[in-house]
């Protein structure tokens, strides 16, 4: 999937011109990366074992993105996420609560599929409900 260029993206060029007027980062504050969070939690940069769940949220306002989720009676939207042992977060596909788990999950993948592949050599073990058949 390519990304949409906008209006205010920097060229080559221009960033040439930037990059030196940024400072270098300094030391504490918040990890720049959520590798960095699980090594200091003491645990190896890439996740080993994930989990992917869904939840219907109800939406007043309308939109493309609104369906009916028949199994929770909900009418909105649905977020599918993947998270990793810790409760970090590695992938969200926000999408129309009509879309099935299953179809969900396939769209997180889809715009995740790079993080999908760099869990594919680390990932040994992906938790998923009922609804996640494949």
């Amino acid at each position: 999937m390519i990304r949409q260029s906008y209006d205010t993206d920097l060229t080559d060029e221009q960033w040439e011109l930037l990059k030196t007027a940024i400072p270098e980062a300094r030391p504490g504050g918040r990890p720049r990366s959520l590798n960095q969070v699980r090594e200091a939690a003491g645990r190896q940069a890439q996740p080993s074992a994930g989990s992917v769940d869904s939840q219907s949220v109800k939406t007043v306002r309308g939109g493309e993105g609104i369906g009916f989720d028949g199994v929770k009676k909900v009418k909105g939207r649905k977020r599918t996420i993947l998270v990793d042992t810790m409760g970090l977060v590695l992938g969200i596909c926000v999408h129309s609560a009509k879309r099935s788990d299953h179809q969900g999950m396939i769209l997180l993948a889809t715009f995740w599929a790079a993080l999908w592949t760099s869990l594919k050599g680390a990932c040994h073990l992906l938790h998923r409900k009922m609804g996640y058949n494949w």
